[in-house]
């Protein structure tokens, strides 16, 4: 696996407050077929892996994202690539962006 920012995507086991786990990632199409999969250690954040996972994605108008994902820097990131960001935005955002569910 391609390390990314070596923050523990390399060795896929991270220790977190419980225990020692790791993450599975994936990104699919319309018909839930996964594209893209990446498996990290447990301590990493979500918004860190989303950018490694979508960069191996063809370009595309709307991408649907959940909102553990939404982060100023990925909706930055996804519009500088030409993407409009579709993320509900989280409970404690205090700019919410208008999305379609």
């Amino acid at each position: 696996m391609k390390s990314v920012r070596n923050g523990g995507f390399a060795h896929g086991i991270g220790v977190t407050k419980a225990d020692r786990n790791t993450k599975l990632y994936s990104v699919c199409d319309e018909k839930r077929r996964p594209l893209v999969l990446m498996l990290t250690s447990g301590n990493v954040h979500d918004c860190k892996v989303a950018e490694a996972c979508l960069t191996a994605l063809p370009p595309t108008a709307h991408l649907v994202v959940d909102k553990r994902y939404d982060s100023q820097n990925l909706r930055e990131w996804l519009e500088n690539c030409g993407n409009e960001p579709v993320i509900s935005p989280r409970s404690n955002r205090k700019v919410l962006y208008a999305y379609d569910n």
